[in-house]
């Protein structure tokens, strides 16, 4: 595998994890657990996954929009 088709897998990889990670916060928000714990599972995810500073923010902010 060349290292552009590695780039491309990975970022398909982080694309996937930032979609399953958007939308389990999501249900987090909605079933009641506390802004805290939500923010703390965004950020250990982020770091565990690798996922990019856009991407944390994204989900970050979508966070932030719900807790309103």
């Amino acid at each position: 595998m060349g290292k552009d088709e590695r780039d491309v897998a990975v970022r398909r990889v982080h694309d996937v994890t930032f979609s399953q990670v958007m939308a389990i916060t999501h249900s987090m928000v909605e079933l009641g657990c506390p802004f805290s714990q939500s923010r703390e599972f965004v950020y250990r995810m982020s770091v565990v996954h690798q996922l990019t500073e856009y991407q944390r923010i994204t989900l970050l902010t979508h966070l932030n929009t719900k807790k309103l």
